[in-house]
């Protein structure tokens, strides 16, 4: 429903002409008011269907006994829930007034009221009315965007549970998240953050029917309620419709943002009656939409819940792990693809769990973006790989640059410049012993805030790199503004090189662009002789990836770092020898 305060003013009255009515229906013309005049109670839920009346007025000598049951049908339609109803005629007797008014009656005005009396009478009462809705309005929707807030939301999934099992339908609850919005509010500020977020309003309201609800639940989270639907079909179609009109861009101060969104879907009966049930449920489906890729919808499933609880058990260790230093950093060399001599290696952070051994980073990363921990925890990794470089090297072991990989919060959350040159001058290293990976989406984000700060990392010799290159949306435009060293081919592009000719063609566009802008590149997750002999032969120089090793804790890196050059691993238990380049 609407706000209240936009509402076109409507009033009904059910009478025949008599010296009441007749006036009353000036009077509420005179206020503005569009007035329905119907001669029989039967017509009214037929103009409830198109009209959202605040008064009705009726004739309690038409309905008499059954006044209870029509003020009953009157408030049970989904249209009229700020509607009220007065009686309107003779007085009746004490008996009937009480009855009148335990049956959702406000008010009766008696036919004997002087037109100066009524005139004053209904004006203090669409006045009190007015008051009422605006303190209402207040209480019950969201100030930013004037939709519905949590507590009116949970009056009508209330309401509207009730009526599906009476009509056998279902109803649909859209749990929708923006996804990475925070960035917006870090970025370019939380007024930026408001105004993005109205417009967002705006665009859902656009995309639900009359009976539906949009509402906002708190920060970027948003539900949408679909009442008396027939089946999950009806709610994938609204979903999918919300995922492509949040696609177009919005236009925000001249700033051209863009928006996608996770959605989680529960449906009553099937996932639950009660109100907490489907919002639990909903919020755990949007969840899995969000691991699965983000700018799409999950239905819920109940084997979500078992997977939520693990993540949420994982994502409270996450804070313990920090405290206890349960992070730890391995290495996977990066290799001269014709000769097998390392070049450089990048530090890769594993998580030693005291319960469940080494963690996948797929596991924790995705968590430790959520919940801010991965500043701390790149920061962590970026220190330990410049102490263990000046152990080695204090050790006489020779060793060529360690890339780290960055955060895009890391950008706004620290001096990330003042910080490299902490790290640098108490190791004993160069800027050029170093090299930060971001990932294209970070660079892509908010180019005009990070290219200075590259730029300022750039004049310490730090070496800068663009991670998984090819999966975001690069512009060439800012591309030859970065003051970037190294592309690195992002792995989805390597996997089916041998077999796939498209991924063929972007390998070598990739290759071409870093030769135009003067970037060194490297390939990674290479893993056969195939792959790698495709990628020598188009001049890829450098690779990464399981063919020459899987990444290692730092006392087999320092062997592997002491002999200099590596052979595949596919060669190291076969008589063949590997024929790309000179390797004996």
């Amino acid at each position: 429903m609407s706000n209240p305060l936009a509402r076109t003013s409507v009033a009904i009255i059910v009478a025949e002409q008599t010296a009441l009515s007749l006036p009353l229906f000036q009077i509420l013309k005179d206020n503005g008011y569009s007035v329905e005049w119907l001669e029989s109670p039967e017509l009214i839920l037929s103009v409830l269907e198109d009209k959202t009346p605040d008064f009705v007025f009726l004739d309690h000598t038409m309905v008499d006994m059954d006044i209870g049951e029509y003020s009953q049908r009157i408030y049970d339609e989904p249209s009229s829930p700020y509607t009220r109803i007065l009686s309107i005629g003779y007085c009746p007797d004490e008996a009937t007034m009480i009855r009148m008014f335990d049956k959702g009656i406000s008010e009766h005005i008696d036919c004997k009221t002087s037109a100066t009396e009524l005139t004053n009478r209904i004006s203090n009462i669409i006045k009190a009315y007015n008051d009422e809705m605006r303190i209402n309005h207040m209480a019950y929707h969201d100030a930013l965007t004037g939709l519905p807030n949590r507590l009116l939301l949970i009056d009508r999934i209330e309401h509207a549970v009730s009526r599906a099992e009476r009509q056998n339908k279902k109803v649909a609850l859209l749990l929708l998240d923006l996804d990475q919005f925070k960035l917006v509010n870090d970025t370019l500020g939380h007024e930026v953050g408001d105004e993005l977020i109205a417009e967002v309003a705006l665009r859902l309201k656009g995309q639900v029917g009359g009976l539906d609800t949009v509402a906002r639940i708190g920060g970027d989270e948003f539900i949408i309620l679909l009442e008396s639907i027939d089946s999950p079909a009806d709610a994938a179609v609204k979903a999918l419709g919300i995922n492509e009109i949040l696609t177009v861009p919005f236009n925000i101060n001249g700033d051209e943002l863009h928006v996608t969104a996770s959605i989680g879907i529960a449906l009553s009966p099937n996932d639950g009656k009660s109100i907490g049930r489907l919002m639990k449920h909903a919020d755990t489906a949007m969840y899995k939409a969000k691991e699965s890729g983000r700018n799409r919808f999950c239905f819920y499933q109940v084997s979500m819940a078992e997977h939520i609880s693990d993540r949420l058990s994982l994502s409270n260790d996450l804070y313990q792990a920090l405290k206890n230093d349960e992070f730890v950093v391995y290495y996977q060399p990066q290799v001269e693809a014709a000769t097998g001599y390392i070049t450089g290696m990048e530090a890769l952070v594993r998580w030693q769990h005291p319960d469940r051994g080494l963690v996948s980073p797929a596991a924790f990363l995705p968590l430790a973006e959520e919940n801010g921990l991965i500043v701390s925890i790149s920061d962590s990794v970026l220190e330990k790989s410049c102490q263990q470089m000046s152990e080695w090297r204090s050790k006489g072991i020779s060793v060529p640059h360690i890339a780290v990989n960055i955060s895009t919060k890391h950008f706004y959350n620290i001096d990330l410049v003042a910080r490299v040159k902490e790290l640098l001058k108490k190791c004993g290293l160069k800027g050029s012993d170093i090299t930060l990976e971001i990932t294209e989406t970070t660079a892509m984000n908010s180019p005009e805030e990070i290219i200075p700060i590259l730029n300022e990392l750039k004049s310490l010799g730090v070496g800068l790199a663009i991670d998984d290159f090819g999966t975001g949306h690069s512009s060439l435009a800012y591309l030859k503004r970065f003051p970037i060293d190294t592309l690195k081919i992002d792995r989805a592009f390597v996997m089916d090189l041998a077999t796939d000719t498209d991924d063929e063609k972007i390998v070598i566009g990739i290759l071409s662009l870093g030769k135009v802008f003067s970037m060194k590149v490297v390939a990674e997750g290479v893993e056969t002789l195939e792959q790698a002999t495709l990628l020598l032969n188009h001049n890829c120089k450098v690779i990464q990836g399981y063919l020459f090793s899987r990444p290692v804790d730092a006392t087999h890196m320092g062997k592997l770092l002491k002999a200099g050059r590596l052979l595949p691993e596919q060669t190291q238990t076969k008589s063949n020898i590997f024929r790309m380049g000179v390797v004996n």
